[in-house]
């Protein structure tokens, strides 16, 4: 375990200067949160590896400049399950309801790999898998 959490919370393009990078494994660290910019610079990256963290919040944002990566959750039980996780309630649905789980190449999609990832909060929702929700589940007071 290597303790990564504030550079990527916290910093603009920590990666930048790995532009060939194509696998970048990022498990069990201590990672809650990514800055919305922490991916930038990463334009070869095939696969993200964030099993095993305490991910409370994923950013789309961080995601947009990667079309084509293949996000790996596993073990990720801290996530708070609101309508910021929509997109990643989507990404993960459509992994699970494709059972695509290798590929790439040029056209492909975001794919989620393995999606064992639950929530903790808010407390109606705690242990339950972020995939089993409705969108319906995962509104925000006012939207």
């Amino acid at each position: 375990m290597n303790q990564l959490s504030w550079v990527l919370e916290d910093v603009v393009a920590p990666f930048r200067g790995l532009k060939e990078c194509h696998t970048l494994n990022l498990a069990s660290n201590q990672i809650h949160t990514l800055h919305p910019e922490a991916l930038h610079g990463l334009s070869s990256l095939r696969l993200l590896n964030l099993s095993s963290n305490p991910i409370t919040w994923l950013s789309e944002k961080a995601f947009l400049p990667l079309p084509n990566v293949q996000l790996l959750l596993s073990d990720v039980n801290t996530l708070v399950c609101d309508c910021e996780s929509q997109w990643l309630h989507a990404l993960l649905t459509q992994a699970n309801n494709n059972r695509v789980r290798h590929g790439g190449g040029r056209g492909s999609k975001k794919l989620a790999l393995k999606s064992n990832t639950l929530c903790a909060f808010p407390a109606q929702f705690a242990n339950r898998n972020l995939v089993d929700l409705t969108l319906h589940d995962l509104s925000c007071s006012g939207n």
